[in-house]
């Protein structure tokens, strides 16, 4: 009984012990069960086939970079794994995002990360304060650094920060991007 319970909360190691304890007993003593221990043997090995194939979706479509850092092949990426040069597609503003697509710059995008830099340690202000904060300190540092990109007059900002309190517990970082002011693609680097 507890192999098959262990099995169906997802308790894979207590489950597979469990289960081969109670065979072993009911192979020495006669008694039931096998039925209940097999049922969560087998519920075991879903939950570890489920988890195995999620691992190696994740890994499939995750973003490369190269030695130098740049992103060579598309793929999701972690916002918390954004690093300055990095062009994105998908980015759209109010939207909580904890993953986005990445890709080589080379290629048509969204969006291109500009600079980065933590916001002050303490406790979580508001989501209003956070943003007042990012949004200031983002426009400073995008009008210093793009200043001399050709393509300043066609260009905005965009800024990916922590959302909530248990986001700014784990990282105060925000991201400071460009992207098109028409809303469309950008074909080259902004800032080489």
């Amino acid at each position: 009984m507890a192999a098959l319970v262990f099995g169906i909360i997802g308790g894979l190691l207590f489950s597979v012990i469990f289960g081969i304890a109670a065979l072993v007993q009911i192979r020495k003593r006669g008694e039931k069960g096998r039925g209940l221990a097999i049922a969560g043997l087998t519920i075991s090995g879903l939950w570890a086939l489920l988890i195995v194939t999620g691992v190696v979706i994740a890994a499939m479509t995750s973003a490369e970079r190269d030695s130098s850092g740049a992103i060579t092949e598309s793929g999701s990426l972690s916002v918390a794994d954004l690093r300055t040069g990095d062009c994105l597609d998908g980015v759209a503003d109010g939207e909580v995002s904890y993953t986005i697509s990445a890709k080589s710059c080379s290629e048509p995008h969204d969006a291109e990360v500009i600079t980065q830099f933590d916001l002050p340690t303490g406790a979580w202000p508001g989501r209003d304060a956070v943003s007042d904060k990012a949004t200031s300190g983002c426009e400073k540092r995008l009008a210093r650094l793009l200043s001399d990109s050709p393509m300043v007059d066609r260009l905005s900002g965009f800024i990916l920060y922590p959302p909530d309190a248990a986001s700014w517990g784990k990282d105060r970082s925000v991201t400071c991007l460009a992207v098109d002011t028409n809303g469309g693609k950008l074909a080259e680097k902004v800032k080489r």
